[in-house]
Order: structure tokens, then C-alpha cells, then sequence
């Protein structure tokens, strides 16, 4: 959390830059894509790339098209699918090379470093020193600082060393990395500043934000008051942020999953209209997605669902001691007792629920939202 609100500072600062200004219009689209691909892109590739113009360029691009690309196909009729994949195929192609030249030479670099550790390490020194957090190159050595694309180099030297040398392969996976990464963090990101601008007026949410930042972190903020655990205490920024996605998804059908289990799956059928119960049997490749906001939006489980209120989910967790709200958690009868951003429910199915929740990307959102 750290380097992200370290970034974030010095990106929101770069995109002002309001040295000459005391105020400034901006688009609030542009504004955000920016800041969260640039603080995402600290989090993925670190520095000095995550800085790179060229390369966020490349990676909004590249989430850009995959989005063109795939909303195109759903929607064009089946005889022009051939001739539409065809050109999507070349421009999505065109893109990602475009990404490859971008990071191509941070990859030699890092290749580079990981063939000399291999050769220490194979010479009976050490890979990696444990008291220090950085090399003689300055790449981070510890898992805790160390960017995620650096942890998939080292990954696939040790398990996939034939795929570490294919450029292109590891190219396709760090686009797919970044559209986890930007694309709906971005979308979240966006609805949470209109929302906490919209809501000001009526409920203060700005002054009250302020004063929960300063009473958890004390006055003098800098990067090392911004520590998991204080983090972890601020509950209005948590509820403004789950208020936001619980009315302000931005996908309605999500978490599409596919039946994995060889003999297929039996889950359990209630049909209050007809009265009846039974089984519905979903065979194995069966797609399977759901609606998430009608429970979102339920008045049975929300006192007026359709109206935003930034510290609904704080109120609720005030108003409970700690023990029941756990006893309560995620129970499936109309209670969504804690306050956190990340906590899923059946009531609250932004980021799924189960075993299998959370999107490939998911601690992003919850990140960039809280700085």
C-alpha cells in the first residue's frame, strides 16, 4: 500500500500540475484512467516503467481494443463473424506488438539478472539476500516489494523456463494482467469520485472522510502512516466504497464460471411460485453467470436500497457488536453486517462470493479506492 499511495501522490500531482493553477478542469474519465493505470502499473511492472508514457499508452490501448474487439463479435450477426475476427485479430495483433516494444527492453534486463542469480545460485552462492531489499542493480529481491511481472519471470524460470524465453506469450499474459488491473479498477474508481462528490452536499462525506483519515493517521500524513493495518480501520472509506458497488456495478451479469467436475453439478432448485422443490443438474462445460444487482438492490435487505448513503455498511457495523456480526457474516438471510470493502455476501456479489470469488486482479480496486 506504501508504493501505491506513493505513486498515486506523484501522479495526481503530474496530471494537475497546478504549480500555475489554482484550479483546474478536467475530464474525470481521463483523469482517473490515468492515475489508476499509472498506480496499477507500479503495482505490475514497477518503476521506471510504470512512468513510461509509451507503455501506459500501449496498455489502455490494448484494454481499449480487447473490449471493442469482444463487444463487437456478441452483438454482429454470425455471417459477418469471420471477416470481424479477421480485423480484430490484425489490429489486436498490431497493438500488443506495440505493448512488446514498450517493455521489450525492461525484459532483456530482467532476463538478464535472473540468468546471473541462476549462475550464483548454481555456483553455490545466494540467489537472493535475505537482509538486503535490493541488488546491486536496484531490483527489488523480496516478494514484498518486488513488482508482479518480476514474480512471473522468476516463476517461469523456475517451473516454465521454455515460455520465459517466448516474449510474445509473456506479452499476451501482461495485457491480460493489465486489463485485470485497470480495466475495472478504473470503472470502480470513477463511480466512487462522483459518488463522493455527489453525496457531499447531503451528508458531509468529504469533512467526514478527512477527519477518520486524521483521527486513524494522525495529522502529519505521509507515505508510512499508509500501513495495511491503519488501512484496515478506516470503515467510512470502506462503506463509501462498497455503497458504490453495490449500486453502481458495472457489470449487471457477472463472474461468468464454467462446470469444471467430470460428472457435472446438482444444486438445489426453489420454486416459490409453483411451490415446489428439486434439483437442477448442470453438466460438465455448462457456462454460468449471475444477476448481481436485484439482491444488490433487495428493500428487504436494504432500508431504501435505491438511495446512496456512504456510511450505510459503517452504521450497520456500529450498530452490531463485532461477535454477531460475524455469526452473521455471508449467512444468506438478508444481513450484510460488516463494513468491509472486500467482504462478500449473497447481498453483495460485486467481486462474487464462495470459494472462487474475487476477479483475477480484485485487491487492486480495493487498494487504488482506499488512496
Amino acid at each position: 500500500m506504501k508504493i501505491m499511495y506513493d505513486e498515486m501522490a506523484f501522479a495526481i500531482d503530474a496530471y494537475l500540475d497546478l504549480t500555475r493553477h489554482e484550479w483546474k478542469e478536467v475530464s474525470v474519465d481521463g483523469f482517473v484512467r490515468d492515475i489508476v493505470s499509472r498506480t496499477s502499473s507500479r503495482f505490475v511492472v514497477g518503476l521506471p516503467l510504470c512512468r513510461d508514457e509509451a507503455y501506459l499508452g500501449a496498455a489502455r490501448e490494448s484494454i481499449s481494443v480487447y473490449m471493442l474487439v469482444a463487444s463487437s463479435l456478441a452483438v454482429l450477426p454470425r455471417i459477418l463473424l469471420s471477416v470481424t475476427g479477421w480485423f480484430g485479430r490484425k489490429y489486436t495483433a498490431r497493438v500488443l506488438n506495440q505493448l512488446r516494444r514498450c517493455w521489450e527492453p525492461f525484459y532483456h534486463t530482467k532476463l538478464a539478472l535472473l540468468s546471473k542469480k541462476s549462475n550464483t545460485l548454481s555456483g553455490g552462492g545466494s540467489a537472493i539476500e535475505p537482509n538486503d531489499s535490493e541488488s546491486d542493480e536496484g531490483e527489488p529481491n523480496d516478494r514484498q516489494h518486488a513488482p508482479l511481472l518480476q514474480l512471473i519471470l522468476r516463476h517461469a524460470q523456475r517451473h516454465r523456463p521454455t515460455e520465459l524465453l517466448n516474449i510474445d506469450s509473456l506479452t499476451r499474459r501482461l495485457s491480460m494482467v493489465n486489463f485485470s488491473a485497470m480495466h475495472s479498477t478504473a470503472i470502480t474508481a470513477i463511480n466512487l469520485l462522483l459518488d463522493l462528490i455527489g453525496s457531499d452536499t447531503e451528508d458531509g462525506t468529504v469533512e467526514a472522510l478527512r477527519d477518520e483519515v486524521y483521527d486513524v493517521m494522525g495529522s502529519d500524513l505521509t507515505s508510512d502512516c499508509w500501513t495495511r493495518h491503519n488501512i484496515s480501520k478506516l470503515r467510512r472509506a470502506d462503506s463509501l466504497a462498497r455503497e458504490t458497488m453495490r449500486l453502481r456495478n458495472y457489470g449487471s451479469r457477472i463472474r461468468f464460471r464454467k462446470v469444471m467436475a467430470t460428472q457435472g453439478v446438482t444444486t438445489p432448485l426453489l420454486d416459490e411460485q409453483q411451490g415446489r422443490n428439486g434439483v437442477v443438474v448442470l453438466p460438465r462445460g455448462t457456462a454460468v453467470s449471475w444477476f448481481s444487482m436485484p439482491p444488490q438492490r433487495d428493500e428487504d435487505t436494504y432500508e431504501e436500497a435505491e438511495k446512496f448513503q456512504p456510511f450505510r455498511f459503517e452504521w450497520k457495523l456500529e450498530a452490531l457488536s463485532i461477535d454477531s456480526a460475524i455469526q452473521n457474516l455471508g449467512d444468506g438471510g438478508g444481513k450484510v453486517e460488516l463494513a468491509k470493502f472486500s467482504t462478500t455476501s449473497m447481498q453483495h456479489l460485486g467481486f462474487g462470493h464462495g470459494s472462487h470469488a474475487y476477479a483475477p486482479g480484485g485487491s487492486l480496486p480495493m487498494g487504488n479506492s482506499r488512496c
